[in-house]
C-alpha cells in the first residue's frame, strides 16, 4: 500500500527509481541524517545565536552604543531624556557548497556504509564550516562578490582586542586571561575556544606553588577567583589562538537550510558520472555571521 512504501522510504536510506530500478538518496532523509551526525559533532557552531532569513536578501539588527539609561529623577521632576546611539548591523549570507563523488561498483558491495561515510563526512564539513564563519573566516573576493570577514580571530585582530601571550608559563597566562575576562563586556555565560593542542598546553600549566592554574568545576573549569567557563575545542583555530567571549552575542545567519542534489549525469572535475558508473552529492548553504557586539570577546595569540 502506498502507507507502507511511504514508511519504508522514511525508514530507509534509499528508494529505487521507477524508470531506471536505481537506487537514489533522497534528499529529506539525507538532510536529516545530516542535521544528526552535525548535532553530535557540533562544537562552536552550537553557542551562537543561529538565525535563517529564507526568502530575504539580508538581515538587519539595531544595536545600541550608547545612552544613559535610568537616573534619579526627583518627585515631580521632569524625567530626563535618554538618547542611546543605534548602530545597524547588516548581515548577507553567500553561497558555500562542495561535491562528493564515489564509484557505484563501491556502492553496491555496501551501500549503507557509503551512505553513513557521506552523511558523517558532508556533516563533519558543515560544522568545519560553521567554525570557520565564526573564527577564521577572512574577508575575501568570490568572483565579482566581495565578503567581508565574519570570523572573530580577523575582526578581533583588526579591532586591536587581542594580546600576545609569549608563552604557557603561568606568569604569562594568568595575566592575559585576566586582561581578556576584564575585557569582555557581558554579563553572559563566557566560553573559552581554541584547538586540542593548545588546551592542553594551557591545562598542564603550573602555578608557583605548582599546582594547575585550571580546575574543572562540573562541566566548566576555572581560572583562581576569575570564576568559571567553558571550554570547547576546534581545530580550526591556529596554534595559540584563544578565543574568548560570549558567545551569544554572535549571530550565524543562513538564508535556508543545508540543500543536497544527487546526480549521476554530470561531470565532477575529470570524472565523468555517466559513462564511469559514478554517483556524486551537491551539498551548498547560504551563510554568514558576525558579532553583534565586538567588545563580547577577546583574542589571545
Amino acid at each position: 500500500s502506498t502507507v507502507k512504501e511511504i514508511e519504508a522510504e522514511m525508514q530507509g536510506v534509499k528508494v529505487i527509481n521507477g524508470t531506471s530500478g536505481d537506487p537514489l538518496f533522497v534528499p529529506e532523509i539525507l538532510s536529516n541524517d545530516i542535521n544528526a551526525q552535525y548535532m553530535i559533532a557540533g562544537n562552536v557552531g552550537t553557542l551562537v545565536n543561529k538565525i535563517d532569513i529564507e526568502g530575504a536578501e539580508t538581515f538587519r539588527q539595531l544595536v545600541e552604543t550608547a545612552g544613559t539609561g535610568f537616573q534619579p529623577v526627583e518627585l515631580g521632576a521632569v524625567k530626563p531624556e535618554d538618547q542611546p546611539v543605534w548602530t545597524s548591523v547588516v548581515f548577507e549570507p553567500f553561497e558555500w557548497a562542495l561535491i562528493v563523488a564515489w564509484l557505484d561498483g563501491v556502492q553496491l558491495r555496501s551501500p549503507l556504509a557509503v551512505y553513513n561515510q557521506i552523511v558523517q563526512y558532508i556533516a563533519r564539513e558543515y560544522r568545519k564550516l560553521e567554525d570557520k564563519i565564526i573564527l577564521t573566516n577572512p574577508a575575501r573576493t568570490v568572483g565579482g562578490e566581495t565578503r567581508p570577514a565574519t570570523g572573530l580571530i580577523p575582526r578581533l585582530s583588526v579591532s586591536g582586542r587581542n594580546d600576545n601571550v609569549q608563552s604557557y608559563a603561568a606568569a604569562d597566562v594568568l595575566p592575559a586571561l585576566a586582561k581578556a575576562y576584564g575585557a569582555i563586556e557581558s554579563d553572559q555565560t563566557i566560553t573559552l575556544v581554541t584547538n586540542r593542542a593548545t588546551w592542553a598546553a594551557l591545562a598542564v600549566t603550573m602555578d608557583a606553588n605548582d599546582n594547575p592554574i585550571f580546575t574543572v568545576v562540573g562541566d566548566q573549569v576555572s581560572v583562581g577567583a576569575l570564576g568559571s567557563f567553558r571550554v570547547v575545542l576546534s581545530e580550526v583555530t591556529g596554534a595559540g589562538e584563544v578565543v574568548i567571549g560570549a558567545y551569544s552575542d554572535y549571530n550565524l545567519v543562513t538564508r535556508g537550510a543545508l540543500a543536497t542534489l544527487f546526480s549521476r549525469e554530470a561531470t565532477v572535475g575529470s570524472l565523468n558520472l555517466f559513462t564511469q558508473d559514478a554517483s556524486a552529492l551537491r551539498a551548498s548553504v547560504d551563510i554568514t555571521g558576525g558579532p553583534v557586539r565586538i567588545n563580547s570577546f577577546y583574542l589571545l595569540d
